[in-house]
């Protein structure tokens, strides 16, 4: 009775293992609104109308564990903010390489392996070329320089039949970029942004 009893055991553990193998790695294409944020300059603080972010981004997963599949990703990403008020409007955009590390964390699988959810928080760090536009009634400026910044991100994401994944979630990051000069002044820009991610990866 030994040895039957051990068969059945192992052909039932033996699926449960298998759908806790480590994760596909893949490339993936987000799409960042944000909903809230401000620029500073020269002291003072003045919030964005709006900005977005549309980044693609490869993704590696290392070190499998049972609990969790931990993961690291670069990605480029061009990002986009306006702000306007009755005497001047703003124009500012990064284009940015970005690093981050973080973990795919399951929480439910379907009965066949074919659908996984779970949650993914995420750390990051960015360097870029920061480009500013600066309009008003009576002058015209822009400069480009340097941004660097850092980023924490959490997500919900599904897993579809080991090959399409979609991710939602809320990201927020801090960036700072080196003097450049606007009507005339220098001045060294700094803001943050809190966002809503889309996310759709294909997975190999």
């Amino acid at each position: 009775m030994r040895y039957p009893l051990l068969l059945i055991l192992s052909a039932t553990l033996m699926p449960l293992a298998a759908q806790d193998d480590i994760m596909l790695s893949g490339a993936h294409l987000s799409y960042t609104a944000m909903f809230s944020g401000e620029i500073k300059t020269d002291g003072q603080s003045h919030d964005w109308d709006s900005g977005y972010r549309v980044e693609l981004h490869l993704r590696d997963f290392y070190f499998p564990q049972r609990s969790h599949h931990p993961f690291a990703e670069i990605g480029f990403f061009y990002e986009d903010h306006e702000a306007s008020n009755d005497v001047v409007e703003v124009d500012a955009e990064t284009i940015a390489l970005r690093g981050a590390i973080g973990s795919a964390i399951p929480l439910w699988r379907s009965f066949d392996g074919a659908i996984a959810l779970g949650v993914a928080p995420e750390l990051g760090a960015h360097i870029g070329m920061f480009s500013i536009d600066v309009r008003s009634n009576s002058a015209h400026s822009d400069d480009d320089s340097f941004r660097y910044g850092a980023s924490a991100g959490f997500s919900g994401w599904m897993l579809y039949n080991q090959s399409v994944s979609v991710g939602l979630g809320l990201v927020g990051s801090y960036w700072r970029a080196t003097e450049v000069d606007i009507a005339g002044e220098s001045t060294n820009p700094s803001g943050w942004d809190l966002g809503a991610r889309l996310s759709v990866g294909f997975l190999f």
